[in-house]
């Protein structure tokens, strides 16, 4: 009953936490944190900054990461940031995926590099880690 997770599976899963660099975002986010390591305990939880450049998404990272591991004992890696682009709306409207639109744009690169590395950490844990198949959680503020 206390389970914040509509589908219990997902309550074994890894989190995927995405927010913007604007205050009440951060804010929101840190409060999705709390509210985890509050019900479920502590999981690992990768950060991915949207609309916002890479120095700016370090810095959010940085912050956020730092109150989550003294405050809540939750670990936080760095997923990756989406860059604000004028080629994601234009994807949208044409109704194709970035990387098929716009191959070369900043925001299909960052698509690119955060599914790598999505990629490699399931792979990673499916030969190393023998763990349980289970899909990622992805917490949007």
């Amino acid at each position: 009953m206390d389970n914040p997770f509509l589908i219990p599976e997902f309550s074994e899963s890894e989190v995927i936490l995405i927010v913007s660099s604007t205050a009440a975002s951060i804010k929101n986010g840190y409060g999705q944190l709390k509210n985890i390591a509050n019900t479920v305990g502590r999981r690992r939880v990768a950060l991915l900054v949207n609309h916002t450049e890479e120095s700016q998404a370090q810095l959010v990272y940085k912050n956020i990461a730092t109150a989550a591991k003294n405050y809540l004992s939750i670990p936080l890696s760095y997923l990756g940031n989406i860059p604000e682009d004028d080629y994601l709306i234009k994807s949208s409207m044409l109704g194709k995926s970035i990387i098929d639109a716009f191959p070369l744009s900043k925001s299909s690169q960052a698509f690119r590099s955060i599914t790598e590395l999505l990629i490699d950490q399931k792979l990673h844990q499916h030969f190393v880690a023998k763990s349980i198949n289970s899909q990622p959680i992805v917490l949007e503020h």
